[in-house]
């Protein structure tokens, strides 16, 4: 009865790295989310997208630091999760099944059978995993801020000074 109680322990532990996970990577996308959407508002000012905007030049180097950190947190909890698999499938009493053997050979994106039925991950599900998806996702952010920097910061040119009403005023008479 121990094995089953171990096994049990490391199904638990597995799911509380996996919820650590989302949950980290919940926290750092919504923050992420809101600097861009923050980042994007100021863009809409009609002077054009190649222009000097201090605050969304800083907006965009906010997002850009704080994808590293967000990478890191999500593959140190990644690293926690595929240890606590490892863990229940060492744990696992011999015949179930559930995590190591057909389990493992699915998830590796290999054809399996269970009680007479085939199985198998389709291409995209097999191409990458739900958690290496997570590092896509940073990524994509991380270019998105670096885009966005480049076209707002310092060296960005300056949006054409528009005639002041009196002058036009003017030399309509």
């Amino acid at each position: 009865m121990e094995q089953h109680a171990r096994f049990a322990a490391a199904l638990e532990l597995v799911k509380y790295d996996g919820n650590s996970f989302w949950q980290t990577f919940g926290t750092f996308l919504v923050s992420q989310t809101v600097i861009l959407g923050f980042l994007l508002a100021s863009l809409g000012n009609g002077i054009g997208l190649m222009a000097w905007r201090p605050g969304a030049f800083g907006a965009a180097l906010v997002g850009m630091i704080l994808a590293v950190p967000w990478f890191a947190a999500s593959e140190r909890q990644r690293g926690y999760y595929r240890l606590r698999f490892a863990q229940a499938r060492a744990a696992e009493p011999k015949d179930w099944d559930l995590v190591g053997g057909t389990a493992q050979s699915f998830s590796a994106g290999r054809e399996v059978t269970v009680a007479g039925e085939r199985y198998r991950l389709g291409l995209f599900a097999r191409s990458i995993s739900v958690q290496r998806s997570g590092g896509v996702v940073i990524l994509t952010f991380a270019v998105v801020y670096a885009a966005l920097a480049l076209a707002n910061g310092p060296w960005a040119s300056n949006p054409p000074k528009v005639a002041s009403t009196n002058a036009t005023t003017q030399s309509t008479r």
